[in-house]
């Protein structure tokens, strides 16, 4: 029994182990078991699973169901991964033969220290990483899938293997699998009794069994008796563990599953000494080695070949079945009622203005930058520069006014500060000053009260000696009496006059002159807030006299002052049509002139949505034009359902393109699409006097959605198999 130093407390090794998670590292050892894992052809031993125990300072061993929902909830389950990585390393450095698969909790898959360590202790024990591999759950994965991806990445580069453990197909669907760089999938009993169940569930049961071989190796988990191990040879597993063929021990297995000396073919495990040794030695709560277990027997070659036929011709079936069905569905849609329809560019008078120069016409080629027309300003024009200037000005002069103002209010909180902190200076001059005087009064009438006691006290002994009479003595005490009570009045006078001063020292009172401290806050108060909403006002004159001088410029810089502005074509095109002649006034924001893009033209129909429904849109469209023989190919770039609001709808699409395209008769009352096909520049191209072949007719032929079997297979089954499936 191996214990840690660091933790040897004698107080602390007394709390149980139960109540204090944290002492189950310090009053037991954990000790690696080991499962072998076995190719179902060969028999090898693949790998050999660990398993966790641990074993108390009594000797009494628990399994991982006792001590691990502990230890998770104390959230010490990455703090047990590292530790058993740790033990798997030592045991791989001691046997160069041996390969081990090691489980990892879902506290570990966020753990960059957890891969630091492993690459550092496997360069240090010079460990080929392949022969560790690291299992995790199904469900770990699923609780953070983009964290676990993130983490089995990294663990693959560094070497090691992954093993995707008890797999279900409920947490993760076969498309994420597909995302894990896994290298086996250990398939659950869950998943194996589905193999027992109706011939649907069996169906289902194996195509997921052979998408997951196309993963990687497929384990089958849990083979406890006879009938489940039969069950697994004939599905096609490739490996095979369980307690049926080899139970965990404390000593990892390397021993085959060899092939027994009769004719039927069975496997049989070998006799190991070193298992039976420990057998016959297991103790209170040990796991002992199991006895040879024999495979099941395998199919005769007549058999074999019997369901192969069967096989054969069921999937001839099946791809002479999806023939037709596909034959059927890949017919092509062929639209006659297409037309070349292109982009148009409206352009703008950007002033109230007259055409002094007016150059194109309807089918001219333009370049980008060439002027198209000069637009003289009008009146109106020249009345809102003038407008814009008087803006500019009358708004620089409230902003200087503002700014004299803010000037004003300041000085005078200034000088108001400057007099109130002289009025407080005068103030605490007085009070000090009376502090002094009452200072002054105390010492006398102490001094008072101190030559009346000293009488008192001379009268009372002459009196003693019966010197004089009782009443000189009473007089001479009640003196003494009344000096007494003059100290304490001068006392709390002094008291008071200090409290004052303090005051007036901190600025909280003004004693002699309330009414003017009183009135020279409020004044400091107005005056501070006159300044913030002088200085906000400010601020708001500069905002707008900033934009009234954008504006201006703006508005000057279009033109010089006996310059017309020229409109210059934003891009090569052609001029589709225009609105207005030379000598014509115009109005800021008018359409004058339409361009029309010859180099974005594309072929658009209305087709049924049915119809639209059925196109692929990955497939090429062929477009055919009237009056040539040249078929050029297009791509598909919209499909979109017509509004019902005709009239809005057509308004819109003027904005953008240049023709609308005619509904044809047949389609009139139907639910409607618009397809729209990218093509190249027709052959009518260079003839900009035909505008670059628009509105030219097209037929129009697309290729149909042709679904996948997994798609088509997905609208028969239901919804827990669409999951399993994809």
């Amino acid at each position: 029994m191996v214990k840690n130093d660091l933790y040897a407390d004698s107080d602390y090794k007394k709390t149980t182990w139960k109540s204090n998670p944290e002492a189950i590292f310090e009053l037991g050892t954990f000790e690696l078991w080991y499962q072998p894992v076995y190719d179902i052809e060969t028999g090898a031993v693949l790998c050999n699973e660990v398993l966790l125990r641990w074993r108390d300072e009594e000797q009494q061993l628990y399994l991982p169901n006792e001590f691990i929902p502990i230890l998770a909830k104390a959230g010490l389950l990455a703090r047990v991964d590292t530790l058993v990585m740790h033990k798997a390393l030592i045991a791989l450095s001691q046997n160069s033969s041996l390969q081990l698969s090691v489980n990892l909790s879902q506290d570990s898959l966020h753990n960059r220290e957890f891969l630091e360590e492993l690459k550092f202790s496997l360069q240090e024990k010079k460990i080929d990483p392949e022969r560790l591999s690291f299992e995790v759950t199904e469900s770990a994965i699923a609780q953070d899938f983009s964290q676990a991806l993130t983490f089995l990445r990294e663990l693959k580069k560094i070497g090691c293997l992954i093993v995707l453990d008890d797999f279900a197909s409920q947490d993760l669907s076969l498309t994420k699998c597909e995302e894990l760089p896994i290298d086996t999938i250990k398939l659950n009993q869950q998943f194996l009794q589905r193999l027992q169940d109706n011939p649907k569930s069996q169906t289902f049961a194996k195509a997921t069994l052979s998408f997951c071989q196309s993963l990687g190796q497929v384990t089958a988990k849990f083979i406890t008796d006879e009938s489940t191990l039969k069950l697994v040879q004939s599905a096609g597993f490739n490996a095979i563990q369980g307690n049926h063929l080899h139970k965990a021990t404390a000593i990892p297995e390397q021993a085959p599953l060899l092939k027994s000396s009769d004719n039927n073919g069975t496997l049989i495990t070998e006799p190991n000494p070193t298992m039976t040794a420990l057998s016959s030695t297991a103790g209170k709560g040990q796991l002992s080695a199991v006895s040879a277990v024999e495979l099941p027997e395998k199919p005769k070659l007549w058999q074999r070949v019997l369901t192969g036929t069967l096989l054969i011709g069921i999937g001839t079936a099946v791809i002479g079945m999806g023939a037709i069905a596909f034959t059927h569905r890949a017919s092509r849609i062929i639209v006659d009622n297409g037309v070349v329809n292109g982009r148009v560019l409206r352009l703008r008078s950007p002033i109230n203005g007259t055409l002094k120069a007016f150059y194109p016409r309807p089918g001219t080629s333009v370049r980008s930058g060439q002027v198209l027309m000069q637009i003289g300003r009008s009146q109106d024009t020249e009345q809102a520069l003038l407008q814009l200037q008087g803006e500019v000005e009358t708004k620089k002069n409230k902003l200087l006014a503002a700014q004299q103002s803010l000037e004003f209010l300041q000085s005078r909180l200034n000088k108001q500060e400057s007099e109130y902190d002289q009025l407080w200076t005068v103030e605490n001059e007085i009070n000090l000053r009376d502090v002094r005087q009452k200072e002054a009064a105390l010492e006398q009438a102490q001094a008072k009260a101190k030559a009346a006691r000293l009488d008192y006290e001379r009268f009372r002994n002459l009196r003693a000696e019966g010197a004089i009479a009782q009443q000189v003595v009473d007089q001479a005490e009640s003196t003494w009496r009344v000096a007494q009570a003059e100290i304490q009045r001068a006392q709390e006078d002094l008291s008071s006059t200090r409290t004052a001063f303090s005051a007036s020292q901190e600025r909280i009172a003004m004693n002699r002159y309330p009414n003017w401290g009183d009135s020279f806050v409020e004044e400091t108060t107005q005056l501070r807030q006159q300044i913030q909403d002088q200085t906000i006002l400010m601020n708001t004159l500069r905002a707008d006299v900033r934009i009234a001088e954008e504006r201006l410029r703006q508005a000057q810089s279009q033109y010089s002052d006996r310059q017309a502005l020229e409109v210059t074509s934003p891009l090569d095109a052609v001029v589709y049509s225009t609105e207005y002649e030379q000598g014509e006034t115009v109005n800021q924001s008018e359409q004058v002139l339409t361009l029309l893009d010859c180099n974005e033209l594309w072929a658009e129909a209305v087709i049924s949505a049915e119809s639209a429904a059925r196109i692929n849109p990955k497939q090429p469209v062929l477009v055919e034009l009237a009056n040539s023989d040249q078929v050029v190919s297009g791509e598909l770039d919209l499909i979109q359902g017509v509004s019902p609001l005709g009239d809005v709808e057509r308004s819109k699409r003027l904005q953008v393109q240049a023709l609308v395209p005619s509904i044809a008769p047949d389609l009139v009352g139907k639910s409607l699409s618009r397809v729209k096909v990218m093509i190249p520049p027709p052959p009518a191209y260079e003839d900009t006097d035909q505008f670059c072949g628009l509105g030219q007719p097209t037929r129009l032929t697309f290729s149909t959605e042709t679904k996948s079997w997994q798609q088509q297979l997905t609208q028969l089954v239901p919804r827990w198999v669409k999951n399993l499936l994809f």
